[in-house]
């Protein structure tokens, strides 16, 4: 369990490092290319647009239930259009989005998305792990406090993999998924970007060469290794002889405690029988305690409780008589005397609980 930590911990630590020096080398990206081709996501359907310039022109409608023949003349109009992936935008409508404008604390400015991710359950009403967003900082909350107005957009992962599902129906593959409002007053939010990782590509090509040296290194080392080698083979039957040792320790170690298991539950053992009454000794201090015109008809001893049935000339007697024995305490009676006039007795039910620590000797 140690050694699968530190080779967590080791991982982590130079994904990190990859993951920082990758970023260090890669140079920085150039301005993103504005779309050539929009597929404008209308709930049922897509309206691509054209990039004309200034001004964005509509060249075809398709919908969700489009039989083939309108998606080869949706195809056939896309020809003149460019269909390459970075030049390739969908953009979802407002009723395929949920949009919120919350604060968070200027401190927060360069760990938006983390504290973005512990707030998502409260800010969709859909499961947070269905949940794709993307946010923009707004700007300073209004008044002196210190917090950040952060607009998020989310939507939900079906609708947008619906969405990647009719653009692929048409034969193109788009660079990013996004949301802008229909007045274009504020600019739009990208929720998924499906460009390559320049950074990514960056580590993979590092880790190829860090792999390269040290494959170098391990070949120069290998005649060192030799060497440790031969010398590992002297010391082997030494290292034999301290195994032989150290098992007749661990051997002498787990006897050792086994033994003081076994004390242990003796010790259990005996305090267990000196809190029990002994039987005979019970069985005799009744006798001596009952007199002879008592006789018993059931006798039920249970743990330190004594419970006797019987009959006698005097039941009533029978709980200081049986006190009187100093075996026994809190004797009573578990049911009401009753007599019998043609007997001339009475029966009884008591109940007596036994002293252990007389119970060793009995009166003379």
């Amino acid at each position: 369990m140690t050694s699968q930590r530190g080779d967590s911990n080791i991982q982590s630590f130079f994904d990190w490092w990859i993951g920082s020096l990758s970023k260090l080398l890669t140079p920085r990206p150039a301005a993103k290319r504005a779309w050539r081709t929009l597929l404008l996501h209308r709930g049922n359907g897509f309206e691509i647009l054209k990039n004309a310039g200034r001004n964005a022109v509509s060249i075809a409608i398709v919908r969700d239930t489009a039989a083939k023949d309108q998606l080869a003349m949706a195809k056939k109009a896309l020809r003149a259009t460019s269909r390459r992936a970075h030049e390739t935008v969908i953009r979802l409508s407002a009723d395929d989005v949920l949009e919120h404008t919350i604060e968070i604390p200027s401190a927060a400015r360069d760990v938006v998305e983390p504290v973005l991710q512990n707030q998502m359950e409260r800010i969709v009403p859909w499961p947070a792990n269905e949940t794709c967003y993307g946010y923009q900082i707004v700007g300073d909350a209004e008044g002196p406090s210190d917090q950040l107005k952060v607009r998020v957009v989310a939507t939900r992962q079906p609708i947008l993999e619906g969405a990647l599902a009719q653009a692929r129906a048409l034969g193109l593959s788009a660079s990013a998924v996004d949301f802008a409002p229909p007045d274009q007053t504020r600019p739009g939010v990208e929720l998924l970007s499906l460009r390559p990782d320049p950074v990514r590509r960056t580590a993979e090509r590092l880790k190829v060469g860090i792999l390269g040296v040290a494959l170098s290194s391990i070949t120069a080392s290998a005649l060192g290794l030799y060497l440790v080698w031969q010398e590992q083979l002297e010391k082997s039957e030494l290292d034999a002889r301290a195994a032989v040792l150290q098992n007749r320790l661990i051997a002498i170690k787990q006897r050792s405690e086994k033994n003081m298991k076994l004390r242990a539950e003796r010790s259990r053992l005996i305090q267990r029988k000196r809190g029990t009454p002994s039987v005979t000794v019970l069985l005799e201090a009744l006798s001596r305690a009952l007199p002879d015109s008592a006789y018993l008809n059931e006798l039920e001893i249970s743990g330190r409780e004594a419970r006797l049935e019987g009959k006698a000339e005097e039941p009533t007697g029978l709980i200081s008589k049986i006190e009187s024995a100093k075996q026994f305490a809190n004797a009573r009676f578990a049911a009401p005397t009753t007599r019998n006039e043609e007997d001339d007795v009475g029966t009884f039910s008591i109940i007596a609980t036994g002293r252990p620590a007389l119970l060793g000797e009995l009166e003379p």
